[in-house]
């Protein structure tokens, strides 16, 4: 393998966690009247056959059956009455704050680059329901929402430009990133001290090539006074740890913070880390994470397939993992494998493959 620099790369969405806090309410979310469709327009990521999509329904206050489906996209990037390659809708029946998937009748044939949507309409009789957006965090100018009314026959693009809820499944069991984040619903929070079980929350994950890794960036938030230690291991193995003083931390809901091991670690392909932050004192810090409808939708996040990120959590002893929750916890990279099989270069030097989504820090 060769370590080739790649300046500093994070491994996660920071803007998820932020986003995910809240489902905008907005009416521009709900479908209430006969013939109202609701699109989420997304660029289909790779080539194959889509055979799932999925969406979540907010406050419903007349759940009715309902149609998921993927729909063309016209010139106005508005979906259309066409089925998207070769597919055909299937129905269920929407729960208010609930990711609801299904398996389309005919699956899609797709091509790599094409718009196309995932749309939620009435099967026969009207209902009254929310589409799920999460309101807070970055604005997003694509993917993007738009929705019909059928009373004056037009499309309205979503004004409330936040992420939608939405997902798309391939046949061989994968979802590939789209721009969506398709939870099961907004962030949670927990908060733990070095007397609370457990007292200490961490990312699982396994590395899929060699990378050298240089600290972590967090979204938890210590209390004034909450001593805690950001630790890095190998399964229950430590492998660096930087303390940090309450004191040293601005007390910030959501504010990043970026801390640096004493020196860089080699992470290597295959075996599982977790990289946590273990309370100190009895000052209490904030945990946050976000659930997934499952495991493998980590990937439509922007999470590599084999990476298997999860929340777990200990009190010493054997972690407890759940793989349908992420923890606000990433680690920072410096160089990655160049897949080249040389000499590796000294071990605070990185470059790759496909790891998930990663942040260049400018």
């Amino acid at each position: 393998m060769a370590l080739v620099s790649a300046g500093r790369l994070w491994l996660g969405d920071p803007n998820l966690f932020v986003a995910a806090q809240a489902a905008d309410t907005n009416s521009a979310w709900q479908i209430s009247s006969t013939g109202a469709r609701f699109g989420f327009v997304f660029q289909v990521p790779k080539t194959g056959s889509i055979s799932k999509v999925g969406v979540r329904i907010g406050t419903a206050q007349t759940p009715i059956v309902s149609r998921l489906g993927l729909y063309t996209v016209d010139t106005a990037g508005n979906p259309t009455t066409t089925a998207y390659g070769g597919s055909a809708y299937n129905t269920f029946t929407p729960t208010a704050n609930t990711f609801s998937e299904v398996t389309l009748k005919t699956p899609a044939t797709a091509t790599a680059g094409d718009l196309a949507a995932v749309v939620c309409e009435f099967n026969s009789t009207a209902g009254n329901y929310y589409l799920t957006g999460w309101g807070a965090g970055n604005p997003t100018g694509f993917p993007y929402q738009s929705k019909y009314s059928n009373s004056s026959r037009t499309w309205t693009k979503n004004s409330r430009a936040y992420p939608g809820a939405f997902s798309v499944g391939y046949g061989d069991g994968t979802y590939p990133e789209l721009g969506s984040y398709p939870l099961s619903g907004a962030a949670t929070s927990a908060t733990f001290n070095s007397g609370t079980s457990p007292s200490e929350f961490a990312l699982a994950f396994t590395c899929p090539f060699s990378a050298s890794c240089v600290g972590v960036w967090h979204l938890f938030t210590p209390l004034n006074g909450a001593d805690h230690a950001i630790r890095l291991y190998n399964g229950t193995t430590l492998l660096s740890e930087q303390v940090m003083l309450g004191n040293w931390v601005r007390s910030s809901s959501l504010a990043i913070s970026r801390v640096f091991f004493p020196g860089s670690v080699l992470l290597q392909p295959g075996n599982t880390y977790y990289l946590s932050v273990l309370a100190r004192n009895t000052n209490n810090l904030t945990a946050r994470a976000v659930t997934l409808p499952s495991a493998a939708m980590a990937e439509q996040l922007g999470y590599a397939p084999g990476l298997a990120p999860g929340l777990a959590t200990r009190t010493g002893g054997a972690w407890n993992t759940s793989p349908t929750q992420i923890p606000a916890i990433g680690p920072l990279f410096d160089s990655i494998d160049d897949g080249k099989g040389t000499t590796p270069p000294p071990p605070s030097t990185f470059s790759g493959a496909p790891f998930s989504r990663i942040f260049t820090e400018f």
